[in-house]
């Protein structure tokens, strides 16, 4: 599965399943911002994300569930991951 923007990707769920998730963007998001929140915004068993600008926040953090990350970007990149 592949996301493509020139601007903002913001988050809620990807469910690629057993399948592949690429982002391509100027900036990621996690769409949800209440604290401790314990949605996941990517489910797959790889991620590719390549930014311009940042992935999540330190407060905010992209929750996952991948088993193998590739990353490439311009800002700072906060990814999370949790089991299944």
């Amino acid at each position: 599965m592949a996301l493509q923007a020139v601007g903002i990707v913001s988050l809620e769920m990807v469910n690629a399943g057993a399948g592949a998730v690429r982002i391509a963007a100027a900036t990621v998001t996690d769409s949800d911002t209440g604290l401790n929140e314990a949605e996941l915004d990517v489910q797959a068993d790889a991620l590719v994300l390549q930014v311009s600008g940042a992935a999540g926040a330190g407060n905010n953090a992209l929750e996952t569930t991948i088993a193998a990350l590739a990353m490439a970007g311009g800002g700072n990149l906060f990814p999370e991951r949790r089991t299944r």
